[in-house]
């Protein structure tokens, strides 16, 4: 397809496309990737015994899936979730929490039996 600009010149549509690409790149618009952190030993272990605990009271009530659902995240995250490989928000916490019927501090509590870090 051509395109008749003001100036009277006709170019193909990908043309001013890859134009208007080039013009957002020189003005610095584009986004930086993401940087990766590592997560330190503790951090980790903290995430891995949460994630067991949260499968732990889940599981007589709610399927991964059934749980996913309630709590308003995709299984796959929940998923991650239960893993340890997640970093939680606290407003997802806070969901999980009200969808176990307990409280966050009640949730956080790893020490009881079967939170993982006894």
């Amino acid at each position: 397809m051509l395109w008749l600009y003001q100036d009277g010149d006709y170019r193909a549509g990908l043309d001013q496309v890859a134009l208007d690409l080039e013009s957002t790149q020189a003005t610095g618009v584009t986004r930086r990737p993401r940087k990766k952190r590592e997560v330190s030993p503790e951090v980790q272990a903290f995430q891995v015994a949460l994630g067991q605990r949260v499968r732990e009271l889940r599981k007589p009530k709610y399927s991964q899936d059934e749980f996913a659902a309630e709590v308003d995240v995709f299984r796959s995250h929940m998923g991650t979730i239960e893993q340890g490989k997640s970093d939680l928000r606290l407003s997802t916490l806070l969901r999980i929490a009200a969808a176990l019927g307990m409280t966050v501090s009640e949730l956080l509590d790893l020490s009881v039996k079967g939170g993982g870090l006894e």
